[in-house]
């Protein structure tokens, strides 16, 4: 995929960093180094990045207090978190602190690819539907019609289930006359419910087949519970009183359906 910047990787493992610089290279990415949180805000009013891997665990600070630095200067830059399974915890903060996605180490060459694909893909159609609307003079809607543009007509590529559309190649979500473009995780979490409707999904099977990491059933509930008020913000009229994601207590999450129509 085209990039304008170069991909900020910040670790102060020179073993993991190179390597992950290696493995962008490898398929066309430019990268920039830091070891140190210093280093790292130094390039960061240096230059604009498309993408920064903040690892959280830092010589000289650490990585939750160097994301909210990184994004007061470049607020539109996706910050992808690096961590271990014992500082989860710190994960899902600096998700709530604005961090765009995290992953787990080690990490595989495949996933690092697919999740930066997936961020830089919905980075640049979030642009681009800025740039739409800025060409519209504001209009407010989105026609269906334009809702789909199919690279491949042999890719399932739409699932629908009562009036929601979702485009599972640009994670586009079309509901109530409303074009929702979540991100690649979000957009898998309403997937799976979607899938398993109407039955609930165990926060721990919900947190698998989404994201690939099987945790205990508390981290497991902490990790779906954050996710799920993401994308109930993204698709409720009041993610305080939701009408299509509903809360198992103890369990985990159901999508509202039934006989496969939507709950209205």
């Amino acid at each position: 995929m085209h990039t304008n910047y170069p991909i900020l990787v910040i670790d102060d493992e020179p073993f993991l960093r190179s390597t992950l610089c290696m493995v962008l290279h490898k398929v066309g990415y430019q990268t920039e180094e830091a070891q140190s949180g210093s280093q790292a805000l130094d390039k960061v009013a240096a230059q604009p990045f498309d993408l920064v891997f903040l690892d959280l665990q830092l010589p000289d600070c650490d990585g939750l207090e160097l994301l909210p630095q990184i994004r007061k200067i470049q607020p539109r830059t996706p910050v992808l978190v690096l961590t271990a399974n014992g500082s989860l915890e710190k994960a899902i903060e600096a998700l709530r602190m604005g961090a765009h996605e995290y992953l787990l180490k080690p990490i595989e060459p495949g996933q690092i690819i697919t999740q930066v694909d997936d961020i830089l893909r919905e980075r640049m159609v979030s642009e681009e539907e800025l740039k739409s609307e800025a060409d519209s003079c504001g209009e407010s809607s989105t026609e269906a019609g334009d809702f789909l543009e199919p690279e491949k007509e042999d890719l399932p590529q739409i699932l629908t289930v009562g009036n929601i559309l979702l485009d599972m190649q640009s994670h586009n979500v079309m509901m109530q006359g409303r074009l929702i473009n979540l991100p690649p995780c979000t957009f898998e979490y309403l997937v799976i419910l979607i899938r398993h409707a109407p039955q609930p999904v165990q926060y721990q099977l919900l947190v698998g087949e989404s994201q690939g990491y099987w945790l205990s059933e508390v981290e497991a509930q902490d990790l779906a519970q954050w996710r799920i008020y993401r994308l109930r913000k993204a698709i409720e009229e009041d993610h305080n009183n939701p009408k299509y994601i509903i809360s198992v207590p103890g369990y985990g999450y159901q999508f509202a359906i039934t006989d496969g129509k939507v709950l209205d």
